[in-house]
């Protein structure tokens, strides 16, 4: 199964230019690095034994882990962009990881921005012509 989005980015340039708040711990780190993949990556901080396997007994425990990852993402993004979280209620996943994929694609922006010295279209050709003469015949 492909994902619909994919990171413009490595999450460890992000961090050498600094922008990974430094409170992220590194369960918060690998949710960041994993929110968008297809698979389910487990959640939980630790393992938790295996539950008898009834079908109410599945279906409760899918719930739970989607609860409990719909809560993880909201998490991570009040770490990241604390205004884009209270947006959003924690159980609207599919809006709170379009916030996460917005922040990670607006700081892939900053990074590549930087190494270019200023954005392409900050200064137009007709900013450059200054040079006091009238630009158009009356």
């Amino acid at each position: 199964m492909n994902t619909k989005w994919k990171p413009p980015c490595d999450l460890s340039v992000l961090k050498d230019h600094g922008m990974l708040p430094n409170d992220l711990d590194e369960f918060s780190r690998r949710l960041l690095e994993t929110f968008f993949l297809p698979e389910d990556v487990p959640l939980d901080r630790e393992e938790s034994p295996d539950q008898p396997s009834t079908s109410s007994a599945q279906s409760t425990i899918e719930q739970t882990n989607k609860e409990k990852e719909s809560l993880a993402l909201h998490h991570l993004l009040e770490i990241l962009d604390p205004a884009e979280a209270a947006r959003w209620h924690w159980r609207d996943t599919r809006k709170v990881r379009r916030s996460l994929e917005r922040w990670w694609e607006s700081r892939a922006d900053d990074v590549v921005q930087g190494e270019r010295g200023s954005h392409p279209m900050s200064e137009t050709p007709e900013q450059n012509l200054d040079d006091g003469k009238a630009r158009y015949a009356v």
